[in-house]
């Protein structure tokens, strides 16, 4: 198993592909999609005022999200010694 498939499969190159078309699938009047950090000020920006989710759930999905992410990259880490 060669590295770049481990890296392929947890980590950061399927995830923003998927939500690049998640968000040109919801904003499809966006002309010019925003760098990888500006994804999270456009998802509060935009759902949280028309949806109302509760500050928990974001909480909670946050966490969940950061724990996966350290998870797969501390899997990523012991493959691709």
């Amino acid at each position: 198993m060669t590295c770049k498939y481990v890296w392929s499969i947890t980590g950061c190159n399927r995830w923003n592909a998927r939500m690049e078309r998640l968000l040109r699938g919801k904003y499809e009047n966006y002309q010019e999609m925003p760098p990888i950090g500006g994804y999270a000020r456009i998802f509060f920006a935009r759902t949280y005022p028309k949806v109302g989710i509760p500050w928990w759930k974001f909480v909670i999905c946050g966490t969940g999200m950061i724990t996966v992410g350290a998870l797969a990259y501390k899997g990523s880490q012991r493959y691709c010694r």
